[in-house]
Formats: structure tokens, sequence, C-alpha cells
């Protein structure tokens, strides 16, 4: 078992951990106690929150594999389904990343590049935003906060895996549980894909909204886009663990049945632009390896087979995409969805953005603007701070690749997860003009996630070393 951090320990933190046991047992006591006794809803779970707590005080990488396993499929509940104000994932992380942090066995890695790109990007949208509403006289609503301060969450959840994942079996552990994860949620969309009324239901209830269409699977996000974005970065994982083989976290077989459930699930979002993509970055993934040798004869076999699948997704909206209703911008050739979205751009977002270039219009949508989704991560991160902040995102992706490209000549996890996240981030480029993985939910956990682990399993690249 490989250790990934250095193995001494400080004796002050020690000893400011013993008399931190009695004192915090003594008033959580009193606490649950005085909570309980009139409202015992409240009171268990302040119970959980209590021996939650403990738990992770003991042992830090318990808290780590709570937030890599509950917070991306969480993100999408609705507002103070748990928590007053805070969606699950948030108040998951809130309450656990700091614990992680303050609690992991020292000394802790220093922050690393990854760390330095993470608070860039989430300062950038903080004072971006701000000044742009300063500059409107526009309040700072309970919404514009949330979309300020969102970023922060991510960088606490990619700084408590840097520091609380310490072994390659751990690294390994954290991986297979990110993957175990995706089942549960793989099991809800084929349900919703295929027509039951009470899993669409479930997600309604939790997350709030009702899109209304029982063909097209949601999983327990907040429409089928979401959902695409996840089982995109989800899937590549399991489909490079078993490209590089990776034992540990799982076997080759499991991991190519696992490939097999998410890609038929995001089938049935019925999303063509994430379904290509996950087909295309998988296959980048299987060439990176070198497991697999591309001949004449494969690749007319996977070239026809990719081609059937996005056939049989694209028949099911053919109708839909092809066929002008009312009102509606079309040409029989480009698909109706990419011109609403360009229509969308170039009638309100765009005149919108005239003179606000530079730093962009705020976290709010214009008042101009009807069509309330931007549908492309690039319009929302221009809306959101400009070109400045744009070129602050390029440069947080090009971090995550540089660290993983490292990786993709290797063989093993470390290897795997580096193609992972390489590919992913690549792919993500093109799939972001008509989507906003990285600025919803479900994705940007995963990917902040991956990005803490391939990190960790670059410790010995000279250019990712903590300071």
């Amino acid at each position: 078992m490989t250790s990934l951090q250095l193995p001494a320990a400080r004796h002050g933190h020690e000893n400011l951990m013993r008399f931190a046991w009695p004192a915090g047992a003594v008033a959580a006591s009193v606490a649950v106690g005085a909570v309980g006794g009139s409202h015992p809803l409240i009171g268990l779970m302040a119970l959980t929150v209590v021996a939650g707590t403990a738990l992770v005080i003991a042992r830090p990488f318990y808290g780590v594999i709570a937030l890599v396993v509950i917070a991306p499929i969480t993100s999408a509940t609705k507002s103070g389904l748990v928590v007053p104000h805070l969606r699950l994932s948030q108040a998951l992380i809130v309450w656990l990343a700091p614990l992680v942090i303050l609690c992991a066995r020292r000394p802790v890695r220093g922050w690393g590049r990854l760390e330095w790109l993470g608070l860039l990007y989430a300062v950038g949208v903080l004072l971006l935003g701000g000044f742009d509403l300063w500059r409107q006289g526009l309040p700072f609503s309970s919404a514009n906060v949330d979309t300020l301060v969102g970023p922060f969450q991510y960088l606490l959840l990619l700084r408590a895996v840097r520091v609380g994942v310490r072994t390659e079996r751990e690294v390994a552990l954290v991986v297979r549980a990110l993957l175990l994860a995706s089942l549960p949620v793989c099991g809800l969309a084929l349900l919703q894909g295929f027509g039951a009324s009470w899993a669409q239901n479930l997600a309604h209830n939790m997350t709030g909204l009702d899109e209304g269409h029982l063909n097209r699977a949601v999983g327990v996000f907040t429409n089928w886009q979401v959902l695409a974005g996840y089982l995109v970065s989800v899937g590549l994982i399991a489909v490079a663990v078993a490209a590089y083989r990776a034992p540990a976290i799982l076997r080759s077989r499991q991991a190519v049945w696992l490939s097999v459930i998410i890609g038929v699930s995001l089938a049935r979002t019925l999303t063509i632009g994430a379904f290509v993509g996950w087909l295309v970055a998988s296959g980048a993934v299987l060439l990176m390896s070198g497991r697999v040798r591309l001949t004449t004869r494969r690749a007319a076999f996977v070239g026809g087979t990719a081609i059937a699948a996005v056939a049989l997704v694209l028949a099911a909206r053919y109708h839909r995409e092809f066929t002008a209703e009312v009102g509606q911008a079309s040409n029989g050739i480009v698909p109706n969805t990419v011109m609403d979205r360009i229509h969308n751009w170039t009638r309100q977002y765009l005149p919108a953005l005239a003179g606000r270039w530079v730093t962009g219009y705020g976290p709010g949508f214009p008042s101009n603007v009807t069509w309330q989704f931007t549908d492309s991560v690039y319009v929302t991160i221009v809306l959101r701070g400009g070109l400045v902040l744009l070129g602050i995102y390029a440069a947080l992706m090009a971090g995550f690749a540089s660290v993983a490209r490292s990786l993709t000549r290797g063989s093993g996890q470390a290897a795997a997860l580096g193609a992972a996240l390489f590919t992913l981030v690549i792919v993500l480029v093109p799939l972001q003009i008509l989507a906003t993985y990285f600025t919803t939910s479900g994705l940007p956990e995963v990917i902040w996630i991956l990005a803490a682990l391939v990190s960790l399993s670059a410790v010995a690249q000279p250019d990712d070393r903590g300071t």
C-alpha cells in the first residue's frame, strides 16, 4: 500500500483533538436532548449530525467517502428539502468538507496548482458578479448569492479529497464508491425512460421540477441534459477503468458491465450530443490505453455499432428535431433545438451583453430575456463574468487537462484516472457549446473529485507538488 503523503504527525494538533472530544460530546448531548424533546424529527437529524461528525473526526476518510457517494447524486435536490436554503449536496459539503480538512492526519499536502486555479475561478465569479450587481444597482438576493459563492463548494470538495485521501488503496476505494453510486441513478433513469410514472414523480418530488416528458430519463436531476452530463463523466471513468485494467477499483468485466449500463441509461436521456460525445471519448480512451489496436475490420464494426446506436436514439427524437411547429424557426437540416438556441443567443443574450463583454452582466438574467436558459456553458460564463471569467475557466480546464495528461502514458489506476479526466475535459469543449454541464449539477461534482484524485496520483510530478 503506497502512501501519497508523509506519515508524520503534529502533537499540537493531536492534543487539540483530545481536548475537543469531551467538550464536543457534552455540548452535543445537551443540544440533542434539548431539541429532541420538542421536535423528534429534528432531534433525529441532530443526532445524525453529531454521530457523523464524531465519525469523521475519528476517521476523516469516511467523510471523503460520504462526500463522493452522496454529493454528486443529490446536487439537484430542491433547496430546503432537508436543510433550509441549501440543497442536500451543499449542506453536506459545508458540513463535512471543513471537518475533513481540519481533522486530516498531519501534515497535509500544501496547496497545488489545481487549488489555486479553483480559488481563482471561485473568486472571479464572486468579484466579477458582485461588481456587475453593484454597477447595475441591483440587490444581493438569495438567488444571486447562491450563484456568486457556489463555486467555493467545489473548491472545498477538491481540497477535502486531496487532504483526506492518503494512499493508493484509498484512491481506489473512492473511485469505486463514485462508480457504484451511479447504479441506483441508472436504475431510476431506465425506469423513467421506459415510462414508469412513479419514477418520474420521484424526481419531481426531489428536485421540485416537473419536465413532463415520461419518455426521457432525468434520474434524480432537474432534466435530461443534467443527467446526461453526470452519466458522461462517470461513464468515462468506468470505460477507463476497464481499458487500463485497474482491478483495485473494479475488475475489468465489472467495469465493462457498468459502462454498458451507464451507456444504456445515457441513451434513454435521448440527448444525442452527450451520447455521441461519450462514444467518441470512450473510443479515445480505449486507443490511449494501448489495449485496443485499430484495424479496418474493428473500425468498421465499432463505427457501424455506434451509428446504429445513435440512429436508435435519434429515431425517438426525429419528429421533434426536424418537424417545425407553429412559430418555430427551422430549415429542415439543422435540428430544431439547435435552431432554437441560436435564435435565443442572437436575439436575446448577445444584445444584452453589448457593452458588457469584459466583465459580463452578472449572476442574474437581463430583463429582455424571456427564455432564461442559456443552453451553453460559454454563454453562461460570459454572462456571469465576461471574457475575463471565460479566460479563467479556460485556464482551470487547461490545468485539469495538463495534470491528467502526465498520467495517460502509464498503466493501472493512475493512468485510468488521468485518461478519464483528460478525455472528459476535451469532449466537454464541443459538447458545452449546446449545454451547461459545468455550471449545473452532477458533472461539476464528479469532475472536481476526479481532478483531486488525479492530482494525488500525479504526486510525483514536479509541477504538481504542494507549496
